[in-house]
């Protein structure tokens, strides 16, 4: 029982290290609604597209966002409806006049 308390407990702070990074949690914001075009985060996020693959990756490998391409063009949107849940609570806490 401690074990798993323990693994569980692991678990949840490995994602919120991961959402801690400014730029990993705006993006993941910036999921919310719908799907986007890693051009569209970029030009939101006012990063390269080195730095923005960087940060996609980490979220994806942790299963936060998932990501399709189409043609040339490589779409992102949120994996986990957890995560949509703790995000909606982050903002209703620290960002009231945003919803």
């Amino acid at each position: 029982m401690q074990t798993n308390r323990l693994k569980h407990a692991k678990d949840v702070s490995n994602l919120l290290k991961i959402l801690s990074t400014p730029r990993r949690l705006l993006l993941v914001c910036l999921l919310m609604n719908s799907e986007r075009c890693v051009n569209e985060l970029m030009d939101e996020l006012g990063t390269s597209l080195g730095n923005i693959s960087q940060h996609i990756n980490v979220l994806e490998k942790a299963g936060i966002i998932k990501k399709r391409r189409e043609g040339i063009f490589i779409f992102c949107s949120i994996a986990d409806p957890k995560i949509k849940k703790l995000i909606k609570t982050l903002h209703e806490l620290y960002c009231p006049r945003l919803f």
